[in-house]
């Protein structure tokens, strides 16, 4: 193992954070990291949801990682159907969605119907090796 890759596995390890967001039905489930630095860059690793459809008919939500905030460039994004009154959870691992330098990454489920809670959670590390 490189000098370069020791360093980022020691980065990785020591400087995670975890965000997640649990609100009330219809509501939409947002969760953010920000750096602790400007010049820090963020790397997404997990990404879980659960969203729990009490409705009469199904429904999609769309789960999107961006930069920034809500409104940021979208970084990557999945489309859940869930069938009527029925739930639906997972996580997604190991993705390494880099984040710009100085930028939060921001993890949210599209807005739900009324009769639909949804939960999500993220996990990131910080590059502080970029401050250079």
């Amino acid at each position: 193992m490189s000098k370069r890759e020791s360093e980022l596995m020691v980065a990785q390890l020591a400087h995670m954070a975890t965000a997640r967001s649990a609100p009330a039905a219809g509501t939409t489930a947002s969760c953010s990291v920000t750096p602790a630095s400007p010049k820090s860059r963020l790397t997404l690793d997990t990404f879980a949801y659960s969203i729990k459809n009490m409705t009469a008919t199904p429904v999609t939500v769309t789960g999107t990682v961006s930069d920034s905030s809500l409104n940021g460039t979208v970084l990557m994004d999945w489309d859940f159907v869930v069938a009527a009154a029925a739930a639906a959870q997972g996580a997604f691992t190991m993705l390494d969605v880099v984040g710009i330098r100085g930028n939060s990454i921001t993890c949210w489920l599209s807005a739900p119907a009324a009769s639909v809670v949804q939960k999500v959670a993220m996990a990131t590390w910080e590059d502080k090796m970029v401050n250079g």
